[in-house]
């Protein structure tokens, strides 16, 4: 169970940090 757990929160980390460097990209092309 702790392992399904840890395996969603690194999901969102990796998904979210993405997400932060896609939203840099597109501010710093505007």
């Amino acid at each position: 169970m702790i392992t399904f757990l840890l395996t969603i929160i690194c999901v969102a980390l990796v998904f979210g940090l993405a997400r932060f460097v896609d939203g840099l990209m597109r501010s710093d092309d505007d």
